[in-house]
């Protein structure tokens, strides 16, 4: 039998012809499909990059808006707690005052803050405050001070406002007072009985407590208990006009020199009482005398020394008014015979808004008075440093700087200076 063997088949191959213009196309295609993606991941990547130079930028603007306050008088005791400590630090001309930050005076220390937007607070014994916000709006550069009074009293002055939805304000117990320009309001807060006063001297504002909205004027005072407001109109003060820190008493017959002081009349009042004292907190009082239908009282017998002095106006229902700012002057024995020498000054002036920066030099161990404030930050030199209160009005303003030694021996500068 005969056997077939099947022949296997030839291996069969396929193929087709590439040209050099598919190649490139091909490869093109390729190219372009990892170019988009590569672009689109790059675009990615320059989007998170942007987005994050812009969050940072950001961030550097919104802490470039945060001002701070610092003290420009400091007498006695002053603490600070900052925001993010549980200490008490003692505050002096270095301390910086951010938001969240407490300043707390003792009972016989006071305390002198200013803003960048020139708002001033003086801080009376026994107070405790806190600085609520302090910030600038980068876009339209308006001013946002707000402070409030825990306990005890202040006294704050506002200047005129560059940006006119620039706002200062401070609260106490229930209730919030907002200060108009060129303003000065005192406050005071009882935690106890959970009270607050406001009384403005000088300007307008108004006092909102418990959806409540009150205006006030000049020689207005509120008194806001539990979302109540009570407003009554207070008898102004006499102004003080002699002795004061511009220029010293010379006692040239020792204690038995007169010393006369002066007032101006108040309209509604029939009667003064004057305070004389050696403690710029009247803690202790030498003379205390009321004067009926006088704008005048003389006393000798005191010693060379400082001296404070203040007057009440009383009305004919027997209300007081409040104490008039003090005026402090120097009493300084020296005979007929004493030779007066010069005393050595020099001072710069530097602007800020309304307010100045004074740096100077005297001769060591003498005192200097600035528009009528004592200059307190004095270096052992004599060199010495001092921010006047606000100037009150645009234009041409006068600066007095008057130094004294301990001799008597005085000097006084007067500086021409302009607020836009």
């Amino acid at each position: 039998m005969e056997s077939k063997v099947s022949k296997s088949k030839k291996p069969e191959i396929y193929w087709f012809t590439i040209t050099y213009k598919q190649i490139l196309l091909w490869g093109g295609g390729i190219f372009l499909v990892g170019a988009l993606g590569g672009f689109a991941f790059f675009k990615d990547y320059l989007a998170r990059k942007y987005n994050q130079f812009l969050e940072a930028e950001n961030a550097a603007r919104t802490v470039s808006t945060k001002k701070n306050g610092s003290f420009s008088k400091l007498i006695g005791n002053v603490k600070v707690k900052k925001y993010d400590s549980v200490q008490w630090l003692s505050a002096d001309s270095q301390t910086v005052l951010e938001e969240g930050d407490y300043i707390q005076t003792s009972s016989d220390s006071f305390a002198s803050i200013v803003f960048p937007d020139g708002t001033t607070y003086r801080m009376k014994p026994d107070s405790l405050i806190v600085v609520q916000e302090n910030s600038e709006d980068p876009r339209t550069l308006a001013k946002t001070v707000s402070v409030r009074v825990t306990s005890g009293s202040i006294d704050l002055s506002t200047v005129r406002k560059e940006v006119s939805t620039s706002t200062t304000s401070v609260s106490a117990a229930t209730a919030t007072a907002f200060v108009n320009p060129e303003s000065r309001l005192e406050v005071e807060s009882n935690p106890d009985t959970k009270t607050a006063r406001f009384f403005l001297p000088r300007g307008s504002g108004r006092v909102v407590s418990g959806g409540v909205s009150s205006p006030l004027a000049a020689y207005e005072k509120i008194t806001a208990v539990e979302g109540k407001l009570t407003k009554e109109k207070v008898m102004a003060p006499p102004e003080l006009l002699a002795p004061n820190s511009i220029k010293p008493v010379v006692a040239r017959e020792g204690q038995a020199t007169k010393i006369e002081f002066t007032w101006s009349p108040v309209a509604e009042a029939v009667a003064y009482k004057v305070k004389l004292s050696n403690s710029s907190v009247f803690s202790k009082i030498l003379r205390e005398e009321t004067l009926k239908q006088q704008t005048r009282f003389v006393t000798s017998g005191l010693e060379e020394g400082t001296y404070y002095w203040t007057v009440t106006a009383i009305s004919a229902d027997n209300k007081a008014s409040r104490d008039s700012d003090p005026n402090k002057f120097t009493l300084i024995n020296k005979s007929f015979r004493e030779k007066e020498t010069d005393v050595f000054l020099t001072v710069e002036i530097i602007r800020i808004s309304n307010i100045f920066e004074i740096i100077g030099r005297t001769d060591p161990g003498a005192s200097v008075v600035i528009n009528e404030e004592p200059v307190t930050l004095m270096a052992a030199d004599g060199s010495f440093k001092h921010f006047t209160s606000p100037l009150p009005h645009k234009g041409k303003n006068l600066i007095t700087i008057t130094a004294q030694d301990r001799s008597g021996n005085a000097k006084t500068l007067a500086k021409e200076v302009y607020v836009d």
